[in-house]
């Protein structure tokens, strides 16, 4: 079962299904919690760098799930990238305007709850709830029929 699970789950090439990245998702996310208790309460200057190495593999290990996941969809992973993009530019938004105008555009900081809103949790819930292809598609065979 965790061979089938983990099967290439660090390259964001191929499909996989809504079961599996869910599963996958919330395991990395539980086994990143003890790893970051325990890296915070030791802070020192290995520390630091391990839990820097361990949060960019982490990085790395879910936008490969999520590509793999847009992938079952249908879509190209670089729309995982203008999310991206796009969370950062509005989360940003305030600190700009403050800059030009001399005060914050939104109250009590509106644009980054807009922004995580729009660009996490609603691509993450569309994730979790859209059904992907039936059949073969243009990123590979459907995972739940091989």
């Amino acid at each position: 079962m965790w061979k089938k699970e983990f099967k290439n789950r660090f390259l964001p090439l191929g499909r996989i299904g809504r079961k599996d990245y869910i599963k996958s998702t919330l395991f990395i996310l539980w086994t990143t919690c003890p790893f970051l208790f325990l890296t915070f309460s030791a802070l020192s200057g290995y520390m630091l760098l391990l839990m820097i190495c361990y949060t960019i593999f982490i990085f790395w290990t879910l936008f490969c799930l999520a590509a793999k996941r847009i992938h079952d969809i249908g879509y190209s992973a670089w729309f995982f990238v203008l999310f991206f993009l796009g969370h950062h530019v509005v989360n940003n938004l305030g600190a700009y305007t403050n800059e030009i105008i001399g005060h914050p555009l939104f109250l009590f900081n509106l644009e980054q709850k807009i922004s995580y809103l729009l660009f996490v949790l609603l691509p993450m819930i569309y994730l979790i709830l859209k059904p992907g292809d039936k059949g073969k598609n243009k990123f590979g065979n459907n995972p739940y029929l091989t």
